[in-house]
This record gives structure tokens, C-alpha cells and sequence, in this order.
């Protein structure tokens, strides 16, 4: 399913919090529909069976994501994901014996969280936490982080974003190479 702020237009998070506030309710349903343009056909929801088709977004379960630091990293740097999951790590959304997260990415490329969280992590609910991770293999360039929890994906808060001094460099997490070793003491300027 797409993020709520991609159905909402574009919109910030904060949308949903007017909403939320304006309506009293956390939650904005819709009623799926099929449409598949190449054959000319609708798919509606058979009589009667309208929850099969319906989708929930709850503000209660949406966890946010608020900065990762540093945020430039090499291979192998730990790092630090400020967080608030909402409601996403209480008894009713994650059995006792699951991870606080699915998975942590970035830019698809899995993070290594052995060793810095397992099952018996748990982040506060409304309140700010940590979860720590190293960073994986990913390619050298900006990267877009991606905390997955039993309930969904992070909201990637703008706060997250961190910029040059002129603005015109923009990035949640850079990745730069990481030297391990040099095979030769000695060479020349010109690659010798």
C-alpha cells in the first residue's frame, strides 16, 4: 500500500494530524477499488464483503522517523535511528519474542543489527527512542532510510534531512567508501 502522504497528495504528516484532530478519529479508511484500464473492467467488492476491502491507516500506528546520526557514514559505522514508534511496539501490535523492528535499510541495502537490538528492545510508546545499527554495503551517494516495523514502515520525518550550508545538497544518510588498508607503502604521484 502507499504511504498515507502519497494518498493524501503529497501532503505532510502533519495533515493527518489535522485530521486526526479536526475528526476526533486517528484513523482514515478507504474502500479499495480495481480498475484495470488495459481490459476496460472495475473490480468492485462483492455485497457484503466491504472490510475485505478496506484499508486503515491509524496515526496510532504509524511510527516516525525523525533523524539517523551520523548522517554520513562508511561500512561499518554504527549509527543511531531517533524514532517514535507511536504505538507500533506495544503488546497488541508485536508478540514478545519479535524483534522492536522488522528490518533497518537504506536505499534497500539491509543494515547489520547484530548484537545491538533483538527481542526483549522495546521502544516507549508517544515517546523518543534509539535504535542502533551499523551501516551495510551500500553504494557510495545519498541514501533514503527505511525502518520497517510489524505495522509498517517509518514515516520519514523532515527533520531526517540534512543539507550543506547552500542548500543545494540535500540528504537523510550519505555513504562514503571506506579504505581498510593500503597494499603499498610507496608509489608515484602519477599512479605508479
Amino acid at each position: 500500500m502507499p504511504a498515507i502522504t502519497d494518498i493524501l497528495g503529497g501532503v505532510p504528516m502533519e495533515t493527518f494530524s489535522t485530521h486526526f484532530l479536526a475528526n476526533e478519529s486517528e484513523d482514515i479508511e478507504f474502500l479499495i477499488r480495481l480498475s484495470n484500464k488495459a481490459d476496460a473492467t472495475d473490480g468492485a467488492c462483492p455485497k457484503g464483503k466491504e472490510e475485505m476491502c478496506t484499508v486503515r491507516y491509524s496515526m496510532r500506528y504509524t511510527p516516525l522517523l525523525h533523524d539517523v546520526s551520523p548522517s554520513n557514514v562508511y561500512f561499518d559505522q554504527q549509527l543511531s535511528i531517533l524514532l517514535n514508534p507511536m504505538a507500533a511496539n506495544e503488546n497488541s501490535a508485536i508478540a514478545s519474542d519479535y524483534d522492536p523492528v522488522v528490518h533497518i535499510k537504506f536505499s534497500g541495502t539491509r543494515a547489520d543489527a547484530e548484537g545491538l537490538y533483538d527481542y526483549q528492545t522495546r521502544l516507549g510508546s508517544y515517546s523518543l527512542g534509539h535504535l542502533k545499527t551499523r551501516a551495510g554495503d551500500q553504494h557510495p551517494g545519498s541514501q533514503v532510510p527505511e525502518v520497517r516495523f510489524r505495522v509498517g514502515d517509518a514515516y520519514l520525518r523532515e527533520s531526517a534531512k540534512h543539507c550543506n550550508f547552500a542548500g543545494d545538497d540535500c540528504w537523510y544518510v550519505k555513504t562514503h567508501p571506506k579504505i581498510d588498508y593500503i597494499s603499498a607503502s610507496d608509489g608515484y604521484t602519477s599512479g605508479g
